[in-house]
């Protein structure tokens, strides 16, 4: 029996409530570019957005993955406490 489309709303947002955001430092472009590349490799869904017109890397985020998935990509970055 299929589930009522309401149902289907309903754990999706109690999927997204529960998700966290995390900001992690790199030491620069090529570490943020390998990075990408290792999550590519691996077929993790991300975005590397590119500042325009500068044609410069300045962002990553993945698509929502469980800790674990992820963690052995980042392990090693600090989270970024702002300037």
């Amino acid at each position: 029996m299929e589930q009522p489309r309401w149902f289907k709303r309903v754990i999706y947002i109690k999927i997204f409530m529960i998700i966290a955001q995390v900001v992690l430092e790199v030491n620069g472009e090529k570490q943020l570019k390998d990075l990408a590349e290792k999550l590519k490799e691996a077929g993790v869904r991300h975005k590397l957005w590119i500042e325009q017109p500068e044609d410069f890397p300045t962002c990553l985020a993945t698509a929502p993955y469980p800790k674990s998935t992820v963690a052995p990509f980042v392990s090693k970055l600090k989270l970024c406490r702002g300037t």
